[in-house]
């Protein structure tokens, strides 16, 4: 049993932190240093007007986290999108039919999600969510605020992007940096896809880099991302950022802007994916932990973030559990070491160019996204390993290297060509 738990930050990975750690402790604080949220963004969370996604992945962890959470949300309208029925895929090779998968994602708006689990959280006796409390410094045993010193029996540091952790410490750390200069901007609409989609993905391709998504979120709503990397960036302002969703690889999305009136766009240039290697210093910290963006930022495009704070979480709270408190930093390494590896290979490849060499490894992933356009067995095996349910391993077995001689076909946009907006 953990006495006093101390949390820096109560976003999703603060969040997810306190729901796994409270069953373990006697006391859990969170102190945050944003006053009480809202609807809308904090000022803590720069990319909160973003789309956010939960992946199966994390639906299965939270669920085991929060098990009144997909309830509730339903009750507010939100339920989860079958990704490879009702979502309507260009992948890099072309469009892909739909197919009844078992995958799931939850599309809602950030400040919406953290309000729920923080209602949750704060109905657990043992926490306290404290707000515009900020921490200032970290000893390597006492954590510093304003006006006071604590000595928790564990400190989390789940401040995000702009963790000083690095910085605490005094030591040199390790940085893995793969950035594609990407840019994302984002309007909220009042209606979307056509029934019976609940989604539309057009991917990039090696001619094109730009991406863009619509999904539904709460209050019948949809939010429309386009993404721009290698310095190509969405714009801020509604006409330039129509203009740039003409240059996707097919033209739905933009055929559903031209019928929008215009809506105020928010953009946000990340920070490309991060990877800080604490799980390399030797004097680590006995009550240190350092999770969620703070220890590793993925290229939102791939929606990892918010499944790999849950599963981190599970990892910790399993961990703890089997009454090991040493070496907690390398679990969260490697709770997020499989999200890293296919994030960061993907972008180096962009990086790479169309021109850049490519292995035997990456031409056999190529032709799996191309024979998943079609085939069940290889989209669900490829859709196992994107949304964190499976080992990257479960790509090459052999009833997934069967499906390879899979003919393919032309297909054309299952939406059909004239999308006529609906409510969500």
């Amino acid at each position: 049993m953990l006495d006093h738990v101390l949390i820096a930050g109560s976003g999703i990975a603060g969040l997810n932190m306190a729901a796994a750690l409270a069953p373990l402790s006697r006391r859990v604080e969170i102190w945050e240093r944003d006053t009480e949220p809202g609807a809308a963004a904090r000022p803590g969370v720069p990319h909160g007007d973003q789309i956010h996604v939960l992946l199966e992945g994390g639906i299965r962890a939270l669920d085991r986290l929060f098990p009144r959470l997909l309830s509730d949300l339903a009750a507010h309208g939100i339920r989860p999108t079958g990704m490879s029925r009702e979502v309507a895929w260009l992948t890099a090779p072309g469009w892909a039919v739909p197919l009844d998968t078992a995958h799931r994602m939850v599309t809602c708006t950030r400040p919406f999600l953290e309000s729920r689990l923080r209602g949750f959280v704060s109905e657990l006796a043992n926490v306290d969510i404290q707000y515009g409390r900020a921490v200032t410094g970290f000893d390597g045993e006492r954590v510093h605020a304003a006006a006071e010193q604590r000595t928790p029996t564990l400190f989390v540091d789940a401040t995000g992007r702009r963790s000083k952790a690095v910085s605490w410490l005094g030591a040199e750390v390790g940085v893995d940096t793969v950035d594609t200069s990407a840019g994302y901007a984002t309007v909220r609409l009042p209606s979307g896809m056509p029934a019976p989609w609940r989604g539309l993905v057009l991917q990039s391709d090696s001619a094109n880099t730009r991406r863009g998504e619509i999904v539904p979120v709460e209050n019948g709503e949809w939010m429309l991302t386009l993404v721009g990397c290698l310095g190509d960036r969405p714009p801020p302002q509604w006409d330039e950022f129509v203009d740039f969703a003409a240059g996707l690889r097919s033209p739905e999305l933009a055929q559903l802007l031209a019928a929008q009136d215009r809506a105020p766009v928010k953009a946000f240039r990340p920070a490309g994916n991060r990877r800080h290697r604490f799980d390399k210093l030797s004097n680590w910290p006995a009550n240190l932990l350092v999770v969620g963006d703070a220890a590793l930022v993925l290229n939102p495009v791939y929606a990892q973030g918010m499944t790999v704070a849950a599963q981190t979480a599970l990892a910790v709270r399993d961990r703890l559990e089997r009454g090991r408190r040493d070496r907690l930093q390398n679990v969260v390494t490697a709770s997020g070491k499989w999200a890293w590896f296919m994030a960061s290979s993907a972008d180096r490849r962009i990086l790479a160019g169309p021109n850049g060499s490519s292995g035997a490894v990456d031409r056999y992933l190529d032709r799996l996204v191309e024979v998943a356009r079609v085939n069940a067995t290889a989209r669900s095996a490829a859709l196992d390993v994107i949304t964190l349910c499976a080992h990257p391993a479960a790509l090459f077995a052999p009833r997934v290297l069967a499906t390879l001689g899979t003919r393919v076909g032309d297909i054309a946009c299952p939406v059909g060509t004239a999308l006529a907006p609906r409510k969500a």
